[in-house]
């Protein structure tokens, strides 16, 4: 990354799940929880059913990492904003997927609204059980409806409609957020 240290960086960092960290959408699979692991591959497998994979998507695992691990971000926080079909099976995959040495997605988040609802809600109550504004947020999802509701509201946000939460994707939004 070749953005500017010096630049102001948002009070959290908020993601969408299905189709925007990972692959494929929870309505999508046949069979899910209990899963394996591949800690080698960083792969998660439904026992059940058909033995479907999940997979992290783009750069995930990396801008998480960075997330927690670089100076530049301390104290920034990571919530998530899902309208996942299967809950459940959307926390035992934070519990299992690794972003780091050892590091789980859990461990990052700070938030998680993971249920039904409008993304609207699901940022005014992120924003409201963090302590932070909305203008201090940043969005990532992969469908357009909502990143216009998100930006509507105040939150900086980035489409991802392909590929995830890319390199590419995470300087846009850091970018964006300097310039608001």
């Amino acid at each position: 990354m070749d953005l500017d240290e010096s630049a102001p960086v948002p009070a959290c960092f908020v993601f969408d799940l299905d189709n925007c960290c990972w692959s494929p959408e929870m309505y999508q699979m046949s069979s899910g929880s209990p899963f394996s692991h591949n800690s080698k591959t960083n792969v998660c497998t439904a026992r059940g059913g058909r033995g479907e994979e999940v997979r992290l998507l783009g750069d995930v695992a990396e801008v998480w990492g960075l997330i927690c691990d670089a100076p530049r971000f301390r104290g920034v926080r990571i919530a998530i904003a899902s309208c996942c079909d299967e809950p459940k099976w959307a926390h035992e995959l934070l519990r299992t997927f690794e972003v780091g040495a050892g590091r789980k997605m859990w461990d990052c988040v700070a938030h998680a609204e993971i249920h039904y609802g409008s993304k609207q809600g699901h940022l005014r109550s992120i924003a409201q059980k963090l302590g932070i504004s909305l203008e201090h947020m940043v969005f990532f999802d992969d469908q357009i409806g909502h990143i216009g509701d998100a930006r509507a509201m105040g939150v900086t946000a980035v489409h991802t409609p392909r590929n995830g939460v890319t390199w590419g994707s995470f300087e846009e939004a850091l970018r964006n957020f300097a310039n608001k």
